[in-house]
């Protein structure tokens, strides 16, 4: 597609005026801020400096933010939005600041709980990934289909992974209990069940990744053979010629739902909007789609721009998968989840 790599290189300006002067800071997960999809937004604003912070994860950004740290746009997931509100840490947004709103899809602008809060803006959606099951089918020939099996299948016994986040391990293990919307409801009898599905079924796990430089080396050296992942996970072992199957699992599939916000005590609010404008632009989808795989993203003019193989490999792209979704939000008691994980982790 090079008249779609022509547009992209071209768009990284978000189709404004002349490029902003000044810095600008973001603080987000390595996938956002990479080269390939932060570099052709630098290379076409030679005078705005940009300073990226990685992130390892949600809590890290919002422990951070709180404690004073210097950002302008900050990665936010439906997962973290009512809690930085909460912590008076995100600016409320300007759709008439924001060039690309009125092409982002429905489902993205009003259906996905965690983008608004308290009915305002407070992020910008660039995409949804999913967290399919993932396995090496030369060491499990046979149906893996449901995340119950990654907690009680014995023949997984001491081969499975999930991410060592609070909204993973509880909320993976509440669908394997049977619990149908766990982010929405979830009491403290529902958590101490939860910890005790682990001590039951603790010989099932490996480790929890913490990431995904983490859960790479754990596939390639086979200490592992069953997870829940990611599809860029599954993309990258396809193209390392290791043998690897992705399917979702019966339970139902959750989503996550990313995108950028602007901090609370943003110095460079012109140059914040530039780079929600550039990640929530097609060319940026473009890029989320063929860098990392994503079944969806929010601008609903990237899927033009790609070629129907790459739009396959993706899953379609189907607007749709939202519908159903087991989206991830803030659950109300959300320290217990973490009180759950810290116990978890440490054996109890």
């Amino acid at each position: 597609m090079l008249c779609a790599a022509a547009v992209i290189a071209g768009a990284a300006g978000t189709s404004q005026a002349a490029p902003a002067p000044g810095e600008v800071t973001i603080f987000a997960f390595q996938d956002m801020v990479a080269e390939a999809m932060l570099g052709p937004f630098t290379k076409a604003n030679p005078r705005l400096k940009v300073n990226v912070s990685v992130a390892a994860g949600s809590d890290e950004i919002r422990t951070k933010l709180i404690a004073g740290f210097d950002a302008d746009v900050v990665e936010v997931c439906t997962r973290d939005t009512t809690l930085l509100v909460d912590a008076n840490q995100l600016l409320p947004l300007d759709t008439k600041r924001l060039t690309h709103w009125k092409t982002l899809s429905l489902q993205f602008r009003t259906k996905v709980a965690g983008v608004r809060a308290n009915n305002r803006l407070y992020m910008v959606p660039s995409h949804a990934t999913t967290a399919p099951l993932i396995y090496n089918p030369q060491e499990v020939p046979f149906a893996l289909n449901s995340y119950k099996q990654l907690f009680e299948d014995p023949r997984l016994k001491g081969k499975v992974t999930i991410r060592g986040l609070p909204h993973y391990i509880v909320g993976l293990a509440a669908l394997a209990l049977g619990y149908k919307t766990p982010y929405n409801n979830f009491k403290a009898a529902d958590l101490a069940k939860v910890r005790a599905y682990y001590r039951e079924h603790r010989s099932q796990f490996r480790t929890f990744y913490t990431g995904d430089a983490d859960w790479l080396n754990l596939y390639r050296s086979g200490e592992i053979a069953a997870s829940q992942g990611f599809p860029d996970f599954t993309q990258r072992m396809k193209d390392e010629n290791i043998p690897v199957r992705q399917v979702n699992a019966k339970e139902g599939t959750m989503v996550v739902v990313c995108g950028l916000g602007i901090a609370k005590d943003a110095k460079n609010i012109a140059g914040a909007y530039r780079l929600l404008n550039w990640f929530s632009s097609p060319y940026a989808g473009v890029l989320q789609v063929r860098t990392y795989n994503r079944p969806l993203v929010a601008n609903t003019k990237s899927k033009g721009l790609l070629s129907q193989a790459i739009i396959a490999r993706a899953g379609g792209l189907d607007q749709k998968l939202l519908d159903n979704a087991i989206v991830q939000i803030t659950p109300p008691n959300y320290n217990e989840w973490v009180d759950t994980w810290n116990q978890i982790r440490a054996g109890g």
